[in-house]
Parts: structure tokens; sequence; C-alpha cells
């Protein structure tokens, strides 16, 4: 059994197997008493010698020395995904702490370190290290709390930082082309970044540039591309972040949910081909079919809407009687009441569209052939020289059709127009004799001069009760009324009257027949089909 000899007062040992200096655990040498300066023990606890200074019991030990570590560029996202270091030197001890210091001073600890040699240590970066205070030394303190350093040992390869904002990025229409937006990343070291993501709605990322562009697929209502777009360098290091795109319907008219505001805005989108296009205004009421001129050629540019038609076989009261209305009690066709659909919207059947909302600046009221009248076709409505009569006025500023019973609309801006089709002017303006052909002042749905809704009547009452409330273009107003009216027939049948098509309407408030047609002589084209048509 081995002996101390002098406790507290010496350290030396003797016995049988020899002399050497006293052993202790840490929590036996803290408990001895009475040392001096200068006493040795062996510390069973830490397995190194050690002295007492006068003050504290201080290792003798070989401090450890990092020369080495196996990656000096580590990526931001191999942190993040907890990374390894392995750490070469010499003279590692077990129970070794290794520490990561930025230029900043900072220091970071190591949460777990394998002391796999005394040459080799394996120590997790910890996840509060950044590129902001690259580059970092490796520091290992062995037990004995001396330590090696290794300068500068790593630098942290950051992920793309985005300049771009999460949320939306662009709304477009699903009618739009080219380059939607541009979504862009930078990265700390400047190295290279590659975009990646599904968009959807045929819509694709551009790897290299960040462009979104594609043909959006078509919607019914406003859709929200929801989607999450990946920025990486140096192929691993990746910042996502989520992006959305709205996308809105063109309003081509091609469905009732992509309706138009008018035919003028579907010619604006660039559509050409005459048809059935729905139609919705402000969106007061639901939206409606409208057969729509689209044709470049007819009428010196695009965009009319047939808004009345009557087919010149039959008095205006009898079947439907066409008028220019925003009213669901006077809309409807000779196939009953409401809005009409296509198959009633063809020259051989009288109709009124639902105005209500629906904005205009341009008038035409035309007649045309009564040949092939069950569709439309070049040989009525669609005739490539022009129709056999119209006359044409505009205004200035955006109109809309009343919804009184009865209404006048604002005076004309510009009356006496000459439209062209197929691109020649055509010379078949009617004139009103004692006017000329600025004649209109305005159009109107007019009751008789008495009784009826008295909104805006008309200098005659002549006609059958049930003609009224009638449309009706009209010269001048004679003590309110108005006089000097041209309209889908005359009034009645007698002598020249024709109360089946095309004519000045004879109730009082007529032309008296003192009409004619541009180069074509007195009454011409009386009798035909007309339709009224608005741009």
């Amino acid at each position: 059994m081995p002996v101390f000899v002098g406790a507290g007062t010496s350290s030396f040992m003797k016995g049988s197997d020899g002399v050497g200096v006293s052993t202790a655990t840490t929590t036996q040498r803290n408990a001895l008493s009475g040392v001096r300066q200068g006493q040795l023990i062996y510390n069973e606890t830490t397995n190194l010698m050690e002295y007492y200074n006068g003050t504290t019991w201080v290792p003798i030990d070989t401090a450890p020395t990092v020369s080495s570590v196996n990656n000096t560029n580590i990526t931001e996202t191999q942190i993040a995904a907890g990374f390894d270091l392995v750490i070469t030197g010499n003279f590692f001890k077990s129970g070794a702490t290794v520490q990561f210091v930025g230029n900043d001073g900072t220091s970071h600890t190591s949460p777990t370190v394998a002391v796999n040699s005394t040459t080799q240590i394996t120590a997790r970066v910890h996840t509060s290290v950044s590129n902001s205070n690259e580059p970092y030394d490796v520091k290992v303190t062995n037990p004995s709390g001396l330590a090696g350093n290794l300068e500068d040992a790593f630098n942290i390869n950051a992920k793309p930082v985005w300049n771009t904002n999460t949320g939306n990025v662009a709304t477009i229409t699903d009618g739009a082309t080219g380059t939607h937006a541009t979504l862009s990343a930078s990265d700390p070291e400047g190295d290279t970044i590659t975009y990646s993501g599904t968009v959807g709605g045929g819509l694709s990322l551009n790897s290299t540039t960040g462009n979104i562009t594609g043909d959006p697929t078509n919607v019914n209502s406003s859709t929200t591309l929801s989607f999450t777009a990946n920025a990486t360098s140096s192929g691993i290091n990746t910042t996502s972040r989520s992006f959305s795109i709205v996308v809105n319907p063109v309003l081509d008219g091609t469905n009732s949910s992509r309706a138009a505001s008018n035919a003028a805005a579907i010619y604006a989108l660039g559509t050409r081909t005459n048809g059935y296009y729905w139609i919705k205004g402000d969106g007061t009421r639901a939206a409606r079919l409208m057969y729509c001129f689209m044709d470049a050629q007819w009428g010196g540019g695009g965009g009319w809407m047939v808004v009345a038609n009557h087919d010149g076989a039959k008095e205006q009261d009898q079947g439907h009687q066409p008028r220019v209305t925003a009213r669901t009690d006077q809309i409807g066709s000779d196939d009953g009441s409401g809005n009409p659909g296509q198959s009633s919207m063809v020259p051989e059947k009288s109709f009124s569209v639902d105005m209500v909302g629906v904005p205009y600046t341009k008038f035409i009221h035309m007649a045309y052939p009564n040949s092939n009248m069950s569709s439309v076709n070049t040989s009525n409505w669609l005739q490539t020289v022009g129709p056999s009569a119209y006359y044409a006025c505009s205004f200035n500023s955006s109109q809309t059709i009343p919804t009184t019973v009865s209404y006048t609309t604002a005076d004309f801006n510009n009356t006496g127009l000459t439209l062209a089709w197929g691109g020649s002017n055509r010379a078949r303006r009617l004139n009103y004799t004692s006017q000329g052909y600025s004649w209109p002042k305005a159009f109107a749905v007019a009751s008789a001069n008495s009784g009826g809704d008295g909104t805006f009547r008309l200098n005659g009452s002549s006609a059958s009760a049930a003609n009224y409330p009638v449309w009706i273009c009209y010269n001048s107003l004679s003590s309110g009324t108005g006089t000097g009216t041209f309209s889908f027939t005359d009034s009645t049948s007698g002598g020249t009257q024709s109360a089946t098509g095309f004519d000045d309407f004879q109730d009082g408030s007529g032309m008296g027949d003192g009409w004619q047609v541009e180069g074509q002589g007195n009454n011409y084209a009386r009798g035909f089909p007309s339709l009224v048509a608005l741009q």
C-alpha cells in the first residue's frame, strides 16, 4: 500500500511499487489542505501532472496543434443540414472542445465533438456560423485548458439572397405574351445562380435569366398561380421563396365569363371575326349575346353591335317590336321575351337586345336586302359593298341607353357621317330633303304626344296604340316633342307608306315622305328590313 508522506506539505509518495508523486482525483485534490506552492500531484481524473502555483493547480501538458480541416469553403446549406468538420492536428485529448471564431472575435462552440484520435477530431459546425464574419479560426482546447488554433481555417459559401420580394410579381391576362415577370437573386460570393420551380398555368421559369414566360392557360375568372421558386448557387446552396401571378381572363366575349363591356373593347384586342359575342356592359345585368361586326372593312372599322333588328316583313307591333332599349320588359325577339339567343338574332327575325350599361359613341340605322334571311351572310348584313341605305352619327363622349320606358339620347355631336365598306365610302346616306344629310338630332324611344309614359313624346299620335312607345330617330323638337322622325317602319300602310319596313314614321311627326337616299332617289329602300348598330 503506497504511503503519502507529509500530506499537505510535500508531494512525495513511496511504496513497494517505487517512488513517485502523489495521485488524486480532482475531488480529492480539491480537498487537500496545507498545500504549498510548487507541490506536484498526478490527477487521475485528467490523467495529467499538475503543480500548485500558490493559487491554483496548473496542469502540465502539451498544447494541441491544429494543422488543417477537410473543407475550407463550407456551404450554408451544409451547415443547415448539420455539417461535421474533420480537424487534423496533434496532441488532441479526450474531452477536447472545439470553437469556431469569427473575424469579429465571436466564438461559436461546436455542439458535438468526437476525438477520433490524438491527431483527428470530428466537430459539428454550429448553425450560427455564417458568412457575415468569415473567415473562421478553428480552436481546439484540451481538458488541460491548453489550446491550439488554426487561423482563417474556412469560409462560408452563403446561400443566394432574393432581390425579388415574396408575393405577387405580376397581374396579367390570359392573352398576354412575352415576359410576364423576372425573378432576381444574388449570391454573396458572386457565384452563378440558377433558378428552378414550377409556375404552372402554361407559364415557365427560365433557369438562367429568371424570366417567367409562356402563353397563360385561359381562365374564366381571376386566378392566382402560387408557386415556389428556388435560387441555387454552387450546385447546392438553395434559397426558396414563394411567389404568385394573378391571371385574369381576356374579356374577348367568347363566353359569358369572358364577356366584354362592348364590341369595341373586343375589337381593340385584335379580334376581326364577325359573329356572336358576349357583352356585359358595366355588369348591371348578366352578360348577353350580341351579333358583332368585327371586320375592319365593315362601316369604317369593326366593333359594332347589332342592338335591334326589324325583319321588314310585318308591322312593328306584330311579333316583337324592335327598340334600342335598356329595359327587360322591352327586350326579346319574335321567338319570345328575354335576351334573344343566337338563333333569334338573324335577319328574318325582329329582336332587341339589352343595352343597359353598354357604352357606345357611334350609331347607324341601315337598310339591307331581303335575301337569305335565315342567317347572317353577304346577302344581307354583310354585303361587301355596304348597306342599301343608312344614316350614321356619333357622340364625342361615351353614352349609355336610359332605362326609362321612353327616353331620348343627347344630341349627336357629329351627323351625316359617310362610312366605308371594303375600303370605299358608301354613298347611300339618307337625306331628309328639307334638312340635308345632317338631319338627325338624336334617337329615342318615344310615346305618343298624349297618354303613355311621358319621359319623351312625339309630335304625333295617329299610329295604333300598340306601336307606342316606338323607336325613332328625329330631326328636331317642337314644343319639346320629337318631329321629323324615321323608324323601322311607317305608322300605317296607306298610300306610299310602308308599315312593314324602312320608312319615316308618319303618325304626325314624320317626314311626310320627304326623304331620299344618296344617289338613288326618293324613298329608295322603303320597306326594306333594317337594323340599328352601335359602336
